[in-house]
């Protein structure tokens, strides 16, 4: 692993960020290590402590993390100079710190952050936590509400709140003000915008646009009142998804088919990403191997179709196609938790994108609490055109993967999809 991963635990620490939000360091899970000693403190619910006790166990965290990111801080500094067995000597107490901040640190920081905040809304080490932790279960609106009379003092300067609110704004498409958050937090600190917050603050401008011409689509949708619909009774609730028939003709046929043949009763959302999407759809997840999720189809390919002019970008609760590379679409699909800009269709340097072919029109709330396991228990056909819905296919296997997760930089492609 890079020395700099190493560095990122204690970094995202010290920004409150839960590490499972963040894809990059999630794919390096930590090693595992007996617990600490003084983990048994997590046994206290926070709420039966004292305010006394409360503050202390709460001072004594974040004393610890501060003093970790100071000792890390100063490992990075000298690395690059020191010498082979100087450098394991480092890695080595890396390791011990990542240990400690995985089974002591992080976890009781979780467990008291949000007693802490309730009783002294001040703490912005409380606040941070908490902002993020309801941005892992990708509840934005109540990240805005929470965060929104803060950053209205214009004194205020917490570079890592700023960010988790841009983003939260961004999420819920009010892109100007996520951009004026977003530039104010690199103002105060350029080093603390991360990877995701500069992604979004780059399609910010663009994205309003999009959103623009997106809102005009729909309101012409709205007067139509043709497109087919289609229902999923999930173990969370209800999702209705409209699907866009105008702009991706053969891939609504392709899922209005499938619908029809049961072909998504019983799959499950195999693969969630807070802050990204949850994917389904993949036959395979049917059986009790979790193995080969991800890896099935219908036995067949469909083109894709997000390289036209008219083609729909995603925003917040999308329907897409997830494929293994271009025009290799079969029966899995993804449902966005917020814009993502790097799915849109791009011509260079290679072809490459994701149709989107439909839109949650009802039960956001439940695709944005969506986890691994849960189930489509039964799928249906609300309306459709008064026509046949047969795709046009290719032969072939379909290995059916996933949208890539880690390509989050880069602006978006212009409108006409070039």
């Amino acid at each position: 692993m890079p020395f700099s991963r190493w560095i990122s635990f204690v970094l995202l620490a010290v920004a409150c960020v839960p590490i499972s939000a963040m894809t990059a360091i999630a794919a390096d899970a930590p090693a595992k290590s007996p617990p600490a000693k003084d983990a048994a403190v997590a046994t206290t619910a926070a709420s039966q402590l004292s305010d006394k006790e409360l503050f202390k166990q709460w001072g004594e965290l974040i004393a610890r993390r501060d003093a970790m990111l100071a000792d890390a801080m100063k490992i990075q500094q000298a690395f690059r100079a020191a010498k082979p067995q100087e450098q394991a000597e480092m890695y080595a107490k890396l390791e011990k710190m990542q240990a400690e901040f995985g089974n002591t640190i992080q976890p009781n920081v979780f467990r008291l952050a949000p007693e802490v905040y309730k009783r002294k809304p001040a703490d912005m080490d409380a606040a941070g936590v908490v902002v993020g932790l309801l941005m892992e279960k990708n509840k934005y609106n109540d990240v805005i509400k929470l965060v929104d009379p803060m950053i209205a003092n214009p004194k205020f300067s917490d570079p890592m709140i700023l960010n988790l609110a841009g983003n939260a704004h961004f999420a819920v498409h009010d892109f100007d003000k996520a951009h004026t958050i977003l530039e104010r937090a690199k103002k105060i600190a350029p080093d603390s915008v991360t990877p995701m917050s500069e992604a979004f603050l780059e399609n910010c401008v663009i994205y309003a646009d999009l959103w623009k011409r997106e809102q005009a689509i729909r309101a012409d949708e709205a007067k139509a009142d043709d497109l087919p619909r289609v229902q999923f009774k999930t173990t969370k609730g209800i999702i209705v998804l409209e699907l866009f028939e105008n702009e991706a003709p053969n891939t609504v046929a392709n899922f209005i088919s499938l619908v029809e043949a049961k072909k998504y009763d019983g799959t499950k959302f195999h693969r969630v990403i807070p802050g990204f999407m949850a994917q389904g759809g993949d036959p395979n997840s049917l059986d009790a191997d979790p193995a080969n999720d991800g890896q099935g189809g219908p036995g067949y390919h469909i083109d894709c179709e997000c390289y036209a002019d008219n083609a729909r970008k995603h925003f917040q609760g999308s329907l897409s196609m997830a494929h293994a590379g271009k025009d290799t679409g079969g029966s899995q699909f993804f449902l966005t938790h917020l814009p993502t800009p790097h799915l849109n269709s791009s011509t260079e340097p290679q072809e490459r994108g994701h149709t989107v072919f439909g839109r949650i029109i009802k039960g956001l709330d439940v695709a944005l609490s969506l986890e691994i396991g849960d189930k489509i228990e039964t799928a249906t056909v609300l309306r459709k055109r008064d026509h046949a819905y047969k795709p046009v296919t290719t032969d072939a296997p379909g290995k059916i993967s996933f949208p890539p997760v880690k390509k989050r930089t880069g602006k978006a492609p212009p409108a006409n999809g070039t």
